[in-house]
């Protein structure tokens, strides 16, 4: 999973706090699209680890089944993707609020349709 942590040593050791935030955001957004693409029974442990580059120890150290994993996709998914293009900005006409959101829905799907 190249660019998410920096390169580590030969005698390995635990990441920093940073590097392990940032690759538990790198597996909830692989973990996402697996489960988005093929729904949770299609969707398999192992597509997810080899889709973040991780093994499976780091996973299931992470998450105890896949079950577990896909609560906290779900937390991810809504706090990083629904939440921000809902909030209606505070001071406005109603009809300039909603326009508001409904550029945000629309610039979301703009962009993943480009990825």
């Amino acid at each position: 999973f190249q660019g998410v942590t920096s390169p580590r040593t030969a005698s390995g050791g635990r990441p920093t706090k940073e590097e392990a935030e940032k690759l538990g955001e790198h597996i909830l957004q692989k973990a996402l699209q697996e489960f988005i693409t093929k729904g949770f029974d299609a969707a398999r442990m192992d597509a997810i680890t080899a889709s973040a580059h991780v093994s499976k120890r780091t996973l299931y150290a992470r998450y105890e089944s896949k079950d577990e994993l896909l609560c906290a996709t779900m937390d991810y998914g809504i706090a990083k993707h629904i939440r921000p293009m809902c909030t209606l900005p505070a001071d406005g006409p109603v009809r300039e609020r909603l326009e508001a959101v409904a550029r945000k829905f629309l610039g979301s799907g703009l962009i993943r349709a480009t990825k």
